[in-house]
């Protein structure tokens, strides 16, 4: 495919030059690790064709085999509704958090970032949308433990904590809502 949009690289260039923008997605759904390797001569063409962004798109592969392979659905791995806030905050469906403004300061913590990303339990998926990062949280999913979790990830990376007032039900407000413990104030101020 990138080949073939090199041999018709003027659409491309015309593009980027009146200000269009070009991603190239891949959509991997295979649920174990396959191999899969993306070699210098592709990521070149990438960047002779002067693409904006590479995404990829994998399913957590921790997530389906506790919960079993759920499969494509329509629109796309997780249910279209998102679950707002209306009122009275439900317990079940899903809540997108948001990641903006991170500071790496080394590759590792870098990696850190979305190695404990990906082992909560709660989080189903994340993907970037401009320079933001979205966090797809089931909330059906989140326990004390994970909650915890949350909080120091999001504190340790200085993400916007008062996202997490998402999660002030009932069962967590004796030790949530303590107004001596290093997150109040960033999620309940």
């Amino acid at each position: 495919m990138s080949a073939r949009l090199l041999g018709n690289a003027d659409f491309p260039f015309h593009l980027k030059d009146t200000g269009g923008r070009l991603e190239y997605f891949v959509g991997w759904f295979s649920i174990w690790s396959s191999g899969f390797i993306l070699d210098h001569g592709v990521l070149k063409l990438l960047s002779d064709l002067r693409m904006d962004r590479l995404s990829m798109y994998m399913p957590n592969p921790k997530r389906h085999r506790h919960r079993g392979f759920r499969g494509r659905t329509e629109g796309g791995w997780l249910p279209q509704r998102v679950a707002r806030r209306e009122g009275v905050i439900s317990k079940f469906g899903l809540v997108e958090l948001r990641a903006e403004g991170v500071s790496y300061y080394s590759r590792h913590d870098e990696d850190c970032f979305f190695h404990w990303l990906g082992r909560m339990e709660c989080v189903t998926k994340f993907y970037g949308r401009g320079k933001v990062l979205l966090i797809v949280v089931d909330r059906a999913s989140v326990t004390r433990v994970e909650l915890m979790e949350l909080l120091g990830f999001f504190h340790r990376y200085g993400l916007d904590m008062k996202q997490l007032r998402e999660f002030d039900w009932s069962e967590f407000s004796d030790w949530f809502r303590d107004e001596n413990a290093y997150w109040h104030d960033r999620v309940f101020a």
